[in-house]
């Protein structure tokens, strides 16, 4: 993880951020708020969820993710609602060059990612720097993972929003969310009073 890079991102309305920094601390506050309300038979799957919750965010936190929300989304035309995990993440990328020639490298490597590449990846350039947009299949197809891939302006470094769902039918409806994040990224230079959502 480069710890001398940092984002400045717009995370788009109905997100609801999960702590990355004072994990444990956050995590035992709502516990503490959510212990009296629950149910003592469900006590127990509290204790499971937030556990695995803590452990997740940890290992997120040390490989890099800047932002981590859950959302919750309302698709009228299915009168359903359905849910998403949106992440963003800063990975070093080896050395400065153009980004354009970074992106493609980069592009070359999703076939040994961890899923099945369902939709091509499509590239747009946006104030001059390159994005590019894919879906993953993952888990045997049980959900979707939609990226878009943002490199700095050196090329060593990239940013990767990624929206995973198990609403694979309702996939392609999050690509706006996905591009709408990725345009929004601006790599800035860490600063030690920076907060982490």
């Amino acid at each position: 993880m480069n710890a001398a890079v940092d984002l400045e991102v717009v995370v788009p309305p109905g997100y609801h951020a999960l702590p990355l920094i004072d994990i444990e601390a956050q995590l035992d506050r709502a516990v503490e708020v959510l212990s009296p309300l629950t149910p003592a038979e469900a006590v127990k799957n509290l204790d499971a969820v937030v556990g695995a919750l803590r452990a997740s965010l940890q290992e997120m936190r040390g490989g890099g993710v800047r932002y981590c929300g859950i959302g919750r989304h309302w698709l009228s035309d299915a009168d359903e609602q359905v849910s998403s995990w949106l992440t963003v993440n800063v990975q070093e990328f080896g050395p400065a060059r153009n980004p354009h020639l970074a992106l493609d490298e980069f592009l070359r490597r999703i076939p040994n990612d961890s899923g099945q590449v369902s939709d091509g990846v499509t590239t747009e350039v946006v104030d001059g720097r390159p994005i590019a947009y894919y879906v993953n299949l993952a888990d045997g197809g049980s959900y979707c993972q939609l990226r878009g891939v943002v490199p700095s302006a050196d090329g060593a470094t990239f940013a990767v929003v990624e929206l995973s769902s198990s609403a694979v039918e309702h996939g392609a409806r999050f690509r706006g969310v996905v591009m709408g994040v990725a345009r929004s990224l601006r790599f800035v230079a860490a600063r030690s009073d920076a907060l982490c959502w």
